[in-house]
């Protein structure tokens, strides 16, 4: 039975060294770094992956103080904890997963770890189970870090920026957003899009719209213009650019969509449209105008020409054309004098204010006379009215009254003198009879 029972012991022996070597061979092996203390704080256990992460062996790191892995700054509050565990019945660290700081090689680094108690019959340990957490903790900084310049550059854009998830309510809303809704992004984060920021009159249209878009027909709803209604009530009309959302497997998530705040541009274009229709219709009417002018000055039987401060002329009606021989075209930028003398006037005395002209191919008389055009209140690049008039039947009817002026003249001082005669003879004649008279007395 001695035999038996030494076999037995031998056998369970075996098996808790066997069971030993095991579990050693796992804590070894696992990802996690494994360190256990005593109640004392000095290190009895420091796995391979302990080794790893805290770049030092274990032969260097047992039986020493926990305070070796822990920053200077932190070595009261890790005793205190020791201390605050062991008294309590329901430590609260145990079991939990903490955030704290180790050290390693002089550097401190995040890990994660959790902690567990037990004990041996005769002795109370603490096992922590640490992750090096430095490339998460990266990871999450510039995490936080894109999301902090995302935000930044969704806040200090121009355009709404809107994000509606299938279940039509809002995901998130850019501070520009807010703004032309007239609330806070809390205020608007979490509402229905439709039954809160959409009018009545077209809700159940962007709707369809809508679902059509999370149907993956984004077609010409890309582009869209379409009113809101803001937290105060108010309207206004938003241009939209919209884009599907879908997760990594393809599924629709919602609607990104860009929208610019139009309102004023578009009662700008409605004002714009009605100067612009206003000002069509003042041109039509200038234009009228300027055609009844044109007629106006066709009709008239004497030269009108229009010129600027260098002589060369603006305008001119048909009459001035007709006898220069050359279009209106031809006759716009020339100067006067020149076209004056080519047409066959002599213009040797043209700098006069009133002249009179003479038209050599026809004989005929003109009689020219030229006005200052000064309006400060109309901006034109005409300085000089000059019209021409023909006098040469004027000039005719007058040497006509001249001359018959001349002969009345003439036979009145012919009238005259034989007035003057007859006077005479009648003189004479009465002479004569008081001289017979006389005579006849005294014979």
């Amino acid at each position: 039975m001695r035999q038996a029972m030494n076999k037995t012991e031998m056998s369970e022996e075996r098996v808790i060294a066997s069971a030993s070597r095991q579990l050693q061979t796992i804590v070894n092996n696992v990802p996690e770094a494994i360190v256990t203390i005593n109640t004392e704080g000095k290190i009895v256990s420091f796995n391979k992956a302990a080794e790893k992460i805290f770049k030092t062996k274990k032969e260097n790191i047992l039986f020493k103080d926990l305070n070796i892995l822990i920053p200077e700054q932190y070595h009261e509050r890790h005793k205190r904890a020791i201390k605050d565990t062991l008294k309590s019945k329901a430590p609260s660290i145990l079991g939990k997963q903490l955030e704290v700081v180790a050290k390693r090689a002089g550097e401190e680094f995040p890990v994660e770890l959790s902690i567990t108690k037990w004990s041996d019959g005769t002795e109370t340990y603490f096992t922590a189970f640490i992750r090096d957490i430095s490339e998460r903790k990266r990871l999450e900084h510039l995490l936080i870090k894109a999301k902090k310049e995302a935000e930044t550059y969704l806040n200090v854009a121009g355009v709404m920026l809107v994000v509606v998830g299938p279940d039509k309510r809002v995901k998130m809303i850019n501070r520009k957003g807010a703004e032309i809704l007239e609330a806070e992004p809390d205020e608007i984060v979490g509402e229905n899009w439709f039954d809160n920021f959409i009018p009545e009159d077209i809700r159940d249209q962007l709707q369809d719209v809508f679902n059509q878009i999370l149907s993956g027909n984004l077609g010409h709803y890309r582009f869209h213009e379409n009113h809101v209604i803001t937290k105060k009530g108010k309207k206004r009309l938003i241009r939209w650019y919209t884009a599907l959302l879908r997760d990594d497997s393809g599924t629709p998530t919602g609607t990104l969509s860009s929208g610019e705040d139009i309102t004023e541009q578009k009662e700008m274009e409605k004002e714009l449209i009605k100067k612009h229709e206003e000002m069509l219709l003042l041109f039509k009417e200038v234009e009228k105008a300027k055609k009844e002018w044109e007629v106006t000055l066709d009709c008239l039987n004497e030269i009108i020409i229009l010129t600027d401060s260098y002589g060369r002329i603006k305008r001119c009606n048909k009459k001035f054309s007709e006898i220069t021989g050359l279009s209106y075209n031809e006759i716009i930028n020339r100067e006067w004098e020149v076209l004056l003398r080519d047409a066959g006037f002599d213009t040797g005395m043209l700098y006069n204010q009133f002249v009179e002209l003479f038209h050599k191919p026809t004989g005929r008389t003109f009689s020219l006379n030229s006005y200052s055009f000064f309006n400060k209140e109309i901006k034109t690049d005409i300085s000089t009215i000059i019209t021409v008039h023909e006098t040469t039947e004027l000039n005719r009817l007058s040497e006509e009254l001249r001359e018959k002026n001349r002969k009345l003249e003439e036979a009145l001082k012919e009238l005259k003198w034989t007035q003057s005669q007859m006077v005479q003879h009648e003189k004479m004649a009465s002479i004569g009879q008081l001289a017979a008279g006389v005579a006849h007395e005294i014979n």
